[in-house]
């Protein structure tokens, strides 16, 4: 895959059927693997499995991120309550350290928002992933006590309607 340029424009496209098999090559990616909650690969069927389950749900927003018209990565939207949203983002290496992941988040956040289908948004970040936190913290979000309920060793992120970057 060619990496989109350092000054690309970032888009969201809602994900399609499409996109199974891309989405699960990313996500078994080491570098994905490394700093995903559950730290292992997933499978190709349980990957099919949760795919199908997302796309017929339609409450839960998955979107590819492409820079300059490249996949560059996927943002998505797991309801947590009404709402309210947990965040979950990667790129893809030839993509990070852009500005992308940010550019990202704001447009998803504020497309969101701008619905009237979410006031919060709650990413769990691996507290030593800095990068993920900066761009976090770049799109509004901000460190939370407790962390509940992410994972041990994870901090909790959230981004409200009020500190929105639409």
């Amino acid at each position: 895959m060619t990496a989109a340029p350092a000054t690309a424009h970032v888009t969201l496209r809602p994900m399609a059927a499409d996109d199974c098999e891309m989405v699960f090559t990313w996500r078994n990616r080491p570098e994905i693997v490394r700093l995903s909650s559950s730290g292992r690969p997933v499978d190709w069927e349980d990957h099919l499995s949760w795919f199908r389950r997302r796309a017929a749900d339609g409450t839960q927003p998955m979107f590819v991120i492409e820079a300059a018209g490249w996949p560059a990565g996927q943002l998505r939207f797991d309801a947590e309550a009404d709402r309210a949203y947990r965040v979950t983002i990667y790129l893809v290496a030839e993509s990070t350290g852009r500005g992308i992941g940010v550019a990202a988040l704001r447009a998803g956040c504020g497309r969101l928002l701008a619905e009237g289908r979410a006031d919060t948004f709650t990413a769990c970040v691996q507290a030593g992933n800095l990068p993920s936190r900066k761009a976090f913290a770049r799109a509004g979000f901000r460190d939370t006590e407790p962390p509940a309920p992410c994972p041990g060793g994870h901090v909790r992120m959230v981004l409200t309607a009020g500190g929105a970057h639409a």
